[in-house]
């Protein structure tokens, strides 16, 4: 017996899961995990229904461990949920992560000649804002609100803007050449591999093609656009071959990371931009394919898990 079923969409899996709420008053923590699984990265907006302010504060006060997950949209009313980090996020934070280990000893470095009692931990010059498949001016705001709000200010904020044109869902039988005694049998790295295989013969991309913003982003209101363009994704030739960033150099003035450093302004910090999209790239060719396979390997199994095999 072949498998059949549709293949759902991470919408209308989370509005399956939803379609027995109607307010915020019964949006619990178990709620919460099983959408942020379903959505994968990105954000979902849960637009089924309002919350008013007062609602919001006090669902919000009441369930401090989501604090990190769910966001409120204060013009709109609505929640929003953060999916979990995946593949593309760790390639970000992954190319980054050295870069901020130097900027923090460089700064340490220029801080303790200017002030030697204050530890460079007490200055959060600079942050990084990730959006995957998120409104491009909804992180820009972000960004601002980080240079802006009254405490924990950011001298700048490097934001990091990820948009991917998923190709549609698959609608058809019989899908991935997989028996219901198969999927229930076999091991999960087989069924992926499986899954994989499928998409190849069938020629459907199991990724989209992707374009990608770089910004660096200053208080009152100052944006500098370091890369925005897209990513090629599908040969394995394209890794590594990234198109120079815009502009005469991807690097931050020494004077925007800290004013003390105003009289340096012309000596400039590079960040990795070059990296970051090579990095990227690699993601979109080798990993982020098998990483949605993955996970259509594992709610196929998950669907059998309970069904009888068929007796040879």
């Amino acid at each position: 017996m072949d498998v059949s079923f549709f293949e759902e969409s991470p919408r209308l899996k989370s509005n399956q899961i939803l379609r027995q709420v109607q307010s915020i008053h019964t949006v619990s923590e178990d709620l919460i995990t099983k959408l942020q699984t379903t959505l994968g990265e990105g954000k979902f907006v849960v637009d089924k229904f309002k919350v008013r302010p007062q609602e919001w504060h006090d669902w919000y006060k009441s369930n401090p461990r989501l604090h990190d997950i769910v966001e409120y949209d204060s013009l709109k009313q609505y929640m929003i949920i953060k999916g979990k980090p995946g593949p593309l996020h760790d390639a970000v934070t992954a190319t980054f992560k050295k870069f901020f280990d130097d900027l923090q000893d460089l700064m340490y470095g220029l801080n303790r000649h200017q002030a030697p009692s204050k530890s460079i931990q007490e200055v959060p010059f600079l942050a990084l804002e990730i959006g995957i498949c998120e409104s491009t001016n909804k992180l820009l705001q972000n960004a601002e609100h980080l240079l802006t709000r009254t405490t924990n200010k950011k001298n700048t904020v490097i934001v990091v803007d990820i948009q991917e044109r998923r190709p549609p869902p698959i609608r058809s039988f019989k899908q991935f050449d997989l028996s219901a005694d198969n999927i229930k049998t076999l091991e999960l790295p087989q069924v992926t591999d499986a899954i994989t295989k499928w998409y190849q013969r069938s020629k459907n991309p199991l990724v989209g093609e992707f374009s990608v913003g770089v910004y660096f982003c200053y208080p009152e209101g100052e944006i500098v656009t370091v890369y925005k363009g897209d990513l090629p994704t599908t040969s394995l030739d394209s890794i590594g071959k990234v198109r120079k960033p815009i502009g005469n150099a991807a690097a931050i003035p020494y004077g925007r990371l800290l004013p003390a450093l105003q009289t340096k302004r012309k000596i400039m910090f590079p960040v990795p931009v070059d990296e970051l999209l090579g990095e990227l790239q690699k993601t979109l060719t080798l990993v982020l394919p098998h990483y949605r396979a993955e996970r259509k390997a594992l709610e196929l199994k998950k669907r059998f898990a309970k069904r009888r095999v068929s007796k040879v």
